[in-house]
């Protein structure tokens, strides 16, 4: 028979589970069914409850105020531990879209797979298969065992630091950002060079309308370039990701 204990013990761990699922990439589409998304949370927390048993159970008190606390501490390290490899697949899509920009394909909208919002059909053709290739890769298991590490890295016993994790978030921030332009990179250096090579066709031969002929060039050229580059960009996305991942949880 199951006791209040328990009981008590897998709503703590729901709730970092829970918020780490609310913005993992994914799993937290608008496409998925909330209720897929809450039971799929609810069956995660069961499995890993009797693991982080003698972290949390001397946290568990049936004082509400007390546990109030406790379940909005848990959830925030769980919102912190998802965000953090959420901000990696905003970062690829930000990269993408700048990308597009550069070569043409900015004016044209489609709708994205995670959410509702409208975004360059260039960025919808890296998305989607970054968001496949995290499940197909595996990397989702290393979120599993990455959430039952945190129980070590962030103990319901010790308040909250906020300076490590600012630091963390900060340094997150430094290594998607920088991902990201490595992702587009071979796009914007394509049009760069290819607008300076114009620009100079346009003073030598200033009768030619360039506009005209940079504009169709640049298209093409630029799905040229993604349709070579695209399978390299999205492994080397995932190995830093999955590097970071590994490196995060070696700080347990």
């Amino acid at each position: 028979m199951v006791n209040q204990e328990a009981i008590l013990i897998i709503i703590l761990v729901f709730c970092r589970i829970g918020g780490c699922f609310m913005v993992l990439p994914g799993i937290s589409s608008e496409r998925i069914p909330m209720q897929a998304r809450v039971f799929f949370a609810l069956a995660v927390s069961i499995a890993i409850a009797p693991l982080v048993m003698a972290q949390i159970q001397p946290v568990v008190q049936p004082n509400a105020e007390t546990m109030l606390y406790y379940i909005l501490t848990e959830t925030m390290i769980g919102l912190l531990l998802g965000f953090f490899v959420r901000i990696f697949f905003l970062a690829l899509e930000f990269g993408a879209i700048a990308a597009a920009n550069f070569v043409g394909y900015g004016s044209v909208f489609a709708h994205a797979i995670e959410s509702s919002e409208s975004t360059t059909p260039l960025a919808m053709i890296v998305t989607l298969p970054a968001t496949a290739l995290f499940f197909i890769l595996d990397l989702h298991i290393l979120i599993l065992d990455l959430l039952q590490r945190s129980y070590t890295m962030f103990p319901p016993v010790q308040p909250f630091d906020f300076e490590p994790t600012l630091r963390a978030l900060t340094t997150t921030l430094g290594a998607a950002f920088r991902l990201a332009m490595q992702v587009g990179a071979p796009l914007i250096v394509f049009s760069l060079s290819i607008n300076l090579l114009l620009g100079f066709l346009n003073k030598m031969v200033p009768q030619i309308p360039i506009y005209f002929v940079s504009t169709p060039f640049l298209l093409l050229g630029g799905l040229l370039v993604f349709y070579f580059l695209v399978g390299a960009m999205l492994l080397n996305f995932h190995a830093t990701l999955m590097s970071y991942i590994l490196e995060f949880m070696g700080r347990g």
